[in-house]
């Protein structure tokens, strides 16, 4: 399920319905507890949930949340002993069920033989998980395979697929009201003013209240009672802020724009110029004018700790389109007698945020692959990049390619209207640009970097390729 980009609650919730039922299998197979399980599940999405909350959207799969659950499990096993090979214990009846099977195991062995036939880890990867070496951790899965033995016969349907990761598989599923118990603790998590009763309640009619007012943003307003203390407070809190700020703000203007002492006395450059204030009691320092930085100037970093001002990120790539000539396909050929590849598949997510400023564009592109890392690369152009719209919704494409990612745009600059630019991008940074000719159509891009395109031709429409990233 890699690949899969939730962008809204709808698209989440829906996800977490499905996933819920295989994750909760995983914790249990883990745990044997389904208490735990449950637990570990609801623990699992709503780390999911906050996560695409913060970022409003992000790559979703089961494994993702299964990854989450291993890690609660591991951190609860104890790291700081002695361990010794693992003793027999109670007898395991060839007639048992998977999860009373996994019940007679102990702690390590359950948990190596799950790491080892759901997940597919190797006894390296399983020795570091347990916090044990090699030789401890393959006597560890042995012994639990062994315990096995009597009824491993049973998940072997002579097909060649593994017993044991069957046998994994086999544990009961949740119950049905799971999903819809993990959905509300989202929920009571992500909006936590509606998640207490006493603080909020419905409107009523027989109270007088009408609903309609909880329908529609022009209905009926809604009475100050329906709102919770705590938005209150922080609505007004807000407010005083801002007003504070707007204040010291103006204060600081004037005294900047405040004519000098009559002997024609100026302020030394460089020095600072403090404006105080009075109000209900406190001083209210000024604060500088604010002045909005062009583009490439000196960005203010607002972040924890941060002092003064620190230089923006360097662009991988500038493109000045005007400066440029339309470049020529390095192979063009008949569309009516080529043979025109099925588009790949794709290698991995990207993302492409378009800002301007003035006549200038700052382009973002994150790559994300199904591991969860990313590279993000930043293009600086002179010109105006067109944004999508719903009568040219392919204004702005990209596709991720061998070592890097293509994104081809038009942008409006002084003297030509529309430039066809197609910019690639090399993993690590930088990279190179080039101007298509005007009646250019991207189709798309193959994993070597090479970019195919539609263009008109002398005798009907051709297909060209442009080798962007060699």
């Amino acid at each position: 399920m890699y690949g899969r980009v939730v962008a809204s609650t709808t698209e989440l919730r829906g996800f977490v319905r499905e996933a819920v039922g295989d994750v909760y299998r995983y914790a249990l197979a883990l745990t044997v507890s389904t208490t735990r399980a449950e637990q570990l599940s609801a623990a699992a999405a709503l780390r999911l949930a906050r996560h695409v909350d913060a970022v409003g959207a992000a790559p979703v799969s089961t494994t993702r949340l299964n990854l989450v659950v291993r890690r609660e499990v591991l951190d609860g096993l104890p790291r700081r002993r002695r361990r010794r090979p693992t003793a027999g214990g109670a007898e395991i009846a060839a007639e048992a069920s998977p999860l009373a099977a996994l019940t007679a195991l102990d702690a390590e062995q359950r948990i190596a033989l799950v790491l080892r036939h759901h997940d597919g880890l190797l006894l390296p990867d399983i020795a570091a998980a347990l916090g044990v070496n090699y030789p401890e951790a393959e006597i560890i899965l042995r012994s639990a395979r062994e315990r096995l033995t009597p009824m491993i016969g049973v998940f072997d349907d002579g097909t060649g697929a593994d017993p044991y990761a069957r046998l994994v598989r086999a544990v009961p599923g949740p119950p049905d009201a799971l999903a819809d118990r993990v959905w509300i603790s989202v929920e009571a998590a992500l909006v936590p003013d509606y998640a207490d009763e006493d603080t909020w309640r419905v409107p009523d009619s027989g109270d007088g209240d009408d609903p309609l007012g909880w329908e529609g943003f022009n209905a009926v307003p809604v009475d100050e009672h329906h709102i919770p203390p705590v938005r209150e407070a922080r609505r007004v809190g807000t407010t005083l802020v801002v007003g504070a700020g707007a204040l010291a703000a103006l204060l600081a203007v004037a005294a900047l724009t405040a004519p000098g002492e009559d002997d024609g006395g100026t302020e030394p450059e460089g020095s600072n110029v403090v404006a105080a204030s009075t109000l209900a009691g406190s001083v209210v320092p000024a604060v500088p004018p604010v002045v909005e930085p062009p583009p490439d100037s000196v960005t203010p970093v607002t972040g924890a700790g941060s002092r003064g001002l620190q230089p923006p990120a360097l662009p991988d790539l500038v493109v000045v389109p005007d400066a440029a000539t339309p470049h020529s396909a390095d192979l063009v050929q008949p569309l009516g007698d080529s043979v025109l590849d099925e588009p790949p598949p794709k290698l991995a997510d990207v993302a492409v945020s378009v800002r301007v400023w003035a006549n200038n564009s700052r382009v973002v592109v994150r790559r994300v692959e199904s591991d969860g890392t990313s590279e993000v690369w930043l293009i600086s152009i002179t010109g105006q990049v067109r944004r999508d719209n719903a009568a040219q919704p392919d204004m702005v494409q990209s596709w991720a390619v061998e070592g890097g990612v293509i994104v081809t745009m038009r942008v409006a600059g002084e003297r030509l209207p529309d430039t066809p630019i197609v910019a690639g991008l090399r993993a690590g940074g930088g990279g190179t640009w080039l101007r298509l000719p005007d009646g250019a159509e991207p189709l798309f891009a193959r994993p070597d970097g090479a970019l195919l395109c539609t263009e008109a031709g002398d005798d009907g429409a051709d297909l060209t390729t442009y080798q962007v990233l060699r």
